[in-house]
């Protein structure tokens, strides 16, 4: 869909699509800011990551330049990477029957497009997707992407292998592995002569659970476990010099005693970060209605061995659905509040 409609563009709209691009604000998409440039010249050559990033710019990058059909076509596929890209379903019922209609609906107007997109696998693969999800979960859990990392282990497993029956090595190296990983973890084994059960003593274990090099050779990566961060936590990098500010009066008369200093950014989570300029849903702890903000600035405020943040929002109201985009607008209110930064809610100062 991408080459289709970047083949259908004239010299002049070509400048113009890239300084749309230029414009784009990618603040808190998760992925790196895109190079105008690369995807107009090498669209032929764009790979998955890329067209995640086309997809969530299309509307504002692409319409301008499409006809009715063309963004019925992309809004179609945008509604229905909502649910592709799910990663917690509430309501499998529900969902999958959302996902039918959707599914069906953006194969309409891809045959309104060009029939000869429906001879190619992968839409015809579409149809297929509920039942996937229905048997699996969230299709992002089993994509493709996730397995790859599987080739380490086919490697690990076929080292010792003498390359005339493959298969068989490394299906017993695969079968130790699940044998140590039963015995270290304390599980309990039978012997088959006896009948009785048995599992192995400490001394066993303790060679697993008391070595992290014995950990790692078996893939078992404590801080992929467990997390000791505590969240939002404030990461260590300067304030840029056009986003400097004076302590706010507002925290120096409410808080008084407290000294403040600027805050960058913050971890919200292990991958996730907030920061000036980015979009955020608050959900007060005093009962109130959520709403959607925008972060104006962070600060740190210290009182002896207390240490807490803040966060400058300003309130934006949800609107009605835009005529052209076919979304919801956000309408800033020109309110500002000042909020205990917190993930999951967030107390606002009186």
């Amino acid at each position: 869909m991408t080459q289709d409609f970047m083949k259908g563009l004239k010299v002049y709209q070509i400048s113009e699509l890239i300084v749309r691009w230029e414009a784009f604000n990618t603040d808190a998409l998760n992925h790196p800011s895109i190079s105008p440039s690369y995807v107009v010249k090498h669209y032929k050559s764009l790979i998955g990551k890329d067209f995640k990033i086309i997809l969530q710019a299309a509307p504002f990058v692409f319409f301008d330049f499409m006809s009715t059909a063309q963004k019925g076509h992309w809004f179609s596929l945008c509604i229905l990477s909502t649910y592709i890209f799910q990663s917690n379903i509430a309501d499998m019922a529900t969902h999958l029957a959302d996902l039918r209609k959707y599914i069906d609906i953006f194969l309409f107007h891809t045959i309104q497009q060009s029939a000869r997109w429906v001879n190619k696998p992968k839409f015809h693969m579409l149809l297929h997707l509920p039942e996937s999800v229905e048997r699996f979960g969230p299709a992002g859990l089993f994509a493709t992407e996730q397995f790859e990392s599987f080739n380490k282990i086919l490697r690990l497993a076929s080292i010792h292998s003498n390359r005339h029956n493959p298969g068989r090595d490394i299906s017993i190296s695969f079968a130790d592995f699940e044998c140590l990983r039963s015995i270290f973890s304390g599980g309990r084994l039978i012997n088959h002569r006896s009948g009785q059960t048995f599992f192995a003593s400490p001394n066993v274990t303790n060679i697993f659970r008391d070595n992290s090099l014995i950990r790692r050779s078996m893939g078992y990566n404590d801080n992929m476990v467990a997390d000791s961060h505590v969240y939002p936590m404030e990461m260590i990098t300067p304030v840029p010099q056009e986003e400097k500010e004076s302590p706010p009066h507002y925290l120096q008369e409410h808080l008084a005693g407290y000294h403040f200093t600027q805050v960058h950014q913050l971890h919200i989570n292990s991958k996730d970060v907030c920061k000036k300029g980015y979009f955020v849903v608050i959900f007060p702890r005093n009962k109130s209605p959520k709403f959607i903000g925008r972060v104006e600035s962070i600060w740190k405020g210290q009182f002896q061995n207390r240490k807490t943040l803040y966060v400058k929002i300003t309130r934006f109201q949800v609107k009605s659905i835009h005529q052209f985009y076919n979304m919801t607008a956000l309408v800033n209110e020109k309110t500002i509040e000042f909020y205990l930064a917190s993930v999951g809610s967030s107390s606002p100062l009186p």
